[in-house]
């Protein structure tokens, strides 16, 4: 099915002045299959925890959550912090709690991380975002608690997301302020339940500020339009673009769902962009989102049918296309992630599970590459209900698996394989024109290119990828370059013959090295 969309914004500057040339089309890649390689529980697991409810990943941490995590003695859940030691294998690193914490709040209901920063979503208390930033000695510090501006709950922190210095959390639960009269449609207050994200941003000073609080404009003067729309009960952020679901759920006046889009205009502001057209079912649409550069992941939970798809962006139109699952689709669509030409859908086949990746190939065609369970799943294990996509690698969170004697005290499965790693290659003659070429990278993203004399080991110490090793020594950056909507940039330099034969590897902010090139050496 095919559906179309218009317009949206974007903007990125190199950071140093080199030549892009942007590729239209990325190179194709091979299907890329998964492979389970390990499966992560809590050091202390207990009874209905739900580790794994959610997940989200970023260069070599791990971020799990577990809402129920001590609240049978009087906890309020806690986020547990994985590190991905020099072996290769994830890590317990830390566990998060809350400064404020009350008995059965669901703190870790929501999470995800990027870089140095992770955003926890506490929606069961007051509505809150808990904020933890890593300090230059691999602390993790609690720095912020944000709320709503006009004092409302309304679940904020059903979801969350965080770019940068920028966090946008869902609360699907606030009343749009213009409802005024009874609806004909159920008796629901126009606007009650219509849903709000709201957005903050670091300061100069390093604070947390709120700065938007986004709402769908067609609500004002439609008097029914907003009646428990929900928005954001998912979100999700790359660069300058939030997309999140109003999947219209539960509701009595049976209205589709909806997927809104914005991005931040000219001055900064955030403001409504584009609106992703609903397939013909009567709910869901929203369930899940996942954005990643120009393209959007949406899943659909309808009454009659469940439904996913992949949006991208062909100037001037957001153009759909349905992921189809070979196997069981019942909630296909309960979680979806993206990554540049890879794209996983969780579906709960009766609760068992079941995780499909599909990829996109060279003709634009998404394919089904992937059929992944847990290798000792149960029913009701919930396997599938959260996803995060990273480079080479999917966590599948399972919030219902058994740990031995617990009940319910979920699990983490960890995937391999996927989309690959950052890949460099480099034409021409040295000394001389050449050119470097990087693919498979992230969309919209910088890639820092170190440069070296040997092959070895050089250990990054500063910034969002400390700890990573690279594949040269010594090394220093060479340069950085900025890929466009499909993770590609090229760069043609002249090379004076002291470059000759030295190496190179590139790493995007997610962590992700690429493969170690040698520049060619000098011909006599």
């Amino acid at each position: 099915m095919i559906f179309g969309g218009f317009h949206r914004r974007s903007g990125v500057v190199a950071l140093i002045a080199v030549v892009i040339v942007t590729i239209a089309t990325s190179s194709p890649a091979a299907a890329q299959g998964f492979t389970e390689v390990d499966k992560l529980v809590a050091s202390n697991p207990g009874n209905d925890d739900e580790f794994g409810k959610t997940a989200a990943v970023s260069g070599d941490t791990l971020v799990v959550g577990a809402p129920g995590a001590g609240n049978q003695a009087g906890g309020n859940g806690l986020v547990y912090v994985f590190e991905r030691d020099a072996n290769g294998v994830w890590v317990e690193d830390v566990q998060l709690s809350p400064s404020n914490g009350n008995s059965l709040d669901d703190f870790g209901f929501s999470v995800d991380i990027d870089g140095d920063t992770i955003a926890v979503g506490n929606p069961n208390g007051d509505g809150e975002i808990f904020v933890f930033e890593r300090d230059g000695g691999g602390v993790w510090n609690e720095t912020a608690i944000l709320t709503a501006f006009d004092g409302d709950s309304d679940e904020l922190g059903f979801s969350v997301t965080v770019s940068g210095d920028t966090i946008a959390a869902g609360a699907p639960e606030s009343d749009f302020s213009g409802a005024a009269a009874p609806s004909t449609l159920g008796g629901i207050t126009p606007g009650s339940r219509a849903g709000a994200v709201y957005v903050y941003e670091k300061d100069g000073l390093g604070a947390w500020v709120e700065v938007a609080k986004l709402v769908d404009p067609d609500w004002a003067g439609l008097a029914d339009l907003g009646a428990e729309d929900q928005l954001g009960r998912s979100v999700s952020m790359s660069a300058d673009r939030i997309v999140a679901g109003a999947p219209h759920l539960n509701s009595s006046d049976f209205a589709p769902g909806s997927t809104l889009i914005f991005s931040q205009d000219g001055f900064g502001d955030w403001v409504f962009d584009d609106r992703l057209a609903s397939p013909p079912t009567l709910e869901g649409f929203g369930s899940s989102v996942g954005i990643s550069g120009d393209r959007i992941a949406v899943g659909s939970l309808g009454p009659i049918n469940d439904q996913a798809f992949v949006f991208e962006f062909e100037s001037p139109n957001w153009v759909a296309t349905e992921l189809l699952p070979s196997g069981a689709d019942f909630r296909f669509g309960v979680a979806v992630d993206i990554l540049g030409d890879e794209a996983v859908v969780g579906s709960q086949d009766d609760d068992l599970g079941i995780a499909y990746s599909f990829e996109r190939d060279a003709n634009g065609d998404w394919n089904e590459t992937g059929v992944l369970q847990a290798s000792d799943g149960m029913d009701n294990d919930d396997f599938g209900e959260a996803l995060a996509l990273g480079p080479g690698e999917l966590f599948v969170g399972a919030r219902n698996d058994d740990a031995a004697p617990f009940m319910d005290a979920g699990a983490v499965y960890v995937f391999s394989g996927g989309p690959p790693a950052v890949s460099l290659s480099i034409a021409g003659s040295c000394p001389g024109s050449m050119t470097l070429t990087v693919e498979t990278a992230l969309p919209d993203q910088d890639v820092v290119l170190f440069l070296g004399r040997n092959p070895g080991t050089f250990v990054i110490t500063g910034g969002g990828c400390v700890g990573t090793e690279l594949d040269l020594s010594p090394a220093k950056i060479f340069r950085t370059v900025t890929t466009d909507a499909n993770g590609t940039a090229s760069v043609t330099s002249t090379l004076q013959d002291r470059f000759c034969g030295k190496y190179l590897q590139g790493i995007d902010r997610m962590c992700a090295k690429s493969n170690l090139l040698q520049i060619p050496p000098s011909q006599p």
